[in-house]
């Protein structure tokens, strides 16, 4: 497993698998928070799989495909989670693009559909705020309208195209 240093750079850490996942054919992974604690778990799709010496037709290797569910445990970081609701857009908001403004950094996601092979992402983005107690998300949707929601960390907030506040941008003059 790959976890986020904080400062850009990814870190390979193995040490919280309870199991050797090294013979496992992975054919999808979604992560989701489903027990709305906040944190992002991961569902693993695993297949039924024999690899044979190529040569001697001997097997090699077999696994046994199941479905796997990695509950994140947490940190005592602080959290938010959004569900949109498009009225002029679709109506789960696919395609918006999310930019989380905190006192911590910025971050961005995009509510997606069809993320993985043979599973999908959350439809509801969440994102980890640290410490940060408050902050603003600016939501770009589908048909290109922004909107600006303010939230509380460790909440789980519906944004409702329409209902945000709607800023004047500049067009900027070059």
């Amino acid at each position: 497993m790959f976890f986020n240093d904080g400062q850009g750079n990814f870190v390979e850490d193995n040490a919280p698998l309870s199991f050797n996942m090294q013979n496992l054919q992975v054919s999808g992974l979604a992560q989701a928070d489903y027990n709305n604690d906040g944190f992002v778990d991961l569902a693993l799709s695993a297949e039924d799989f024999n690899l044979l010496d190529p040569e001697s037709g001997s097997l090699l290797l077999s696994g046994e495909g199941r479905p796997l569910l990695f509950k994140n445990e947490g940190n005592g970081n602080r959290w938010v989670s959004f569900k949109l609701e498009g009225t002029q857009s679709n109506r789960m908001g696919i395609g918006a693009q999310l930019t989380v403004h905190t006192r911590q950094g910025i971050q961005v996601r995009e509510v997606v559909a069809g993320s993985s092979f043979m599973s999908n992402e959350s439809p509801w983005p969440a994102f980890g705020l640290g410490k940060a107690r408050f902050g603003f998300v600016k939501v770009k949707w589908p048909p290109g309208s922004k909107e600006i929601f303010f939230f509380r960390a460790n909440s789980s907030k519906t944004l409702v195209e329409g209902q945000g506040y709607r800023p004047k941008f500049r067009k900027s003059h070059r």
